[in-house]
């Protein structure tokens, strides 16, 4: 079982093959994942000193990890739909069983936009389907339409049923 952090670990499907990533070893944290159905590679990256920490606070705590997992991938998967988990200022983004992504709220709009250019030949009008804690609808009502606009796509606002936390535990696929 993995264990989901939080923080600035993401994935990304690269293009053709990846060649022991071009980020400094001993700042960035590096692991390359399943090949995807497009031949495109999961990886995953984060600070080192981030991984450090994470793995420091469970020793603290007297948990030895297996495995360490973004939490991005507990995000519910909706087929044909770029899923984005709202959580507080985060912004959970789930395109693909292995293409997520966590960042700013201010960011995802930039982010799917760069995501966009990335997919070569591919249609770009694929939904978004945004799930919001029922708390938080009303901070995130002017976002969603500024997303709508900038992507030129359709958004949809699905409240969750559980908390943020929970949704992702019970979403999460190992």
């Amino acid at each position: 079982h993995g264990l989901a952090p939080s923080g600035p670990l993401w994935q990304r499907g690269a293009k053709s093959q990846v060649s022991a990533c071009h980020l400094p070893r001993r700042e960035h944290y590096c692991r390359c994942g399943d090949r995807t159905g497009r031949g495109q590679i999961s990886v995953a990256v984060v600070a080192r000193e981030q991984m450090q920490s994470w793995l420091e606070a469970l020793r603290e705590a007297g948990i030895s990890a297996q495995g360490m997992v973004t939490d991005s991938l507990g995000v519910p998967m909706q087929s044909e739909h770029r899923n984005i988990l709202i959580d507080a200022d985060r912004a959970l983004i789930r395109s693909d069983k292995n293409l997520a992504m966590a960042a700013d709220r201010e960011l995802v709009g930039t982010l799917l936009s760069l995501e966009e250019d990335v997919e070569e030949g591919e249609e770009s009008e694929q939904a978004i389907s945004v799930l919001i804690d029922p708390e938080a609808e009303e901070s995130i009502s002017l976002q969603v339409t500024q997303w709508e606009a900038e992507l030129n796509c359709p958004v949809s606002k699905e409240l969750l049923d559980y908390s943020t936390f929970e949704t992702l535990c019970r979403n999460y696929d190992s």
